[in-house]
């Protein structure tokens, strides 16, 4: 489903499209707590659009985030290995 804007409020799968992972990894986050649980809307659990932006800013700038030891996505460690 190509989605030119994703509604403010989305059902599972449109919500898991939106985060670019399968239903299943997205359910799993959810679970873990690293994702928001939905809420009722319309009789249905549905997850709300901009509070699934605030869980994934978080994720994003985690401090644990793997990217921050890596030199391939940390600015800073490539430019320690070239000297700089």
């Amino acid at each position: 489903m190509a989605m030119s804007y994703p509604p403010a409020m989305m059902l599972r799968k449109t919500a898991a499209q939106y985060c670019d992972v399968s239903e299943e990894a997205f359910e799993r986050e959810v679970i873990a707590g690293r994702l928001p649980v939905p809420v009722i809307f319309g009789e249905r659990p549905r997850w709300h659009r901009p509070t699934l932006d605030i869980y994934l800013e978080r994720i994003a700038g985690a401090k644990s985030d793997w990217r921050s030891r890596s030199p391939v996505y940390n600015p800073e460690m490539r430019n320690k290995e070239k000297g700089g």
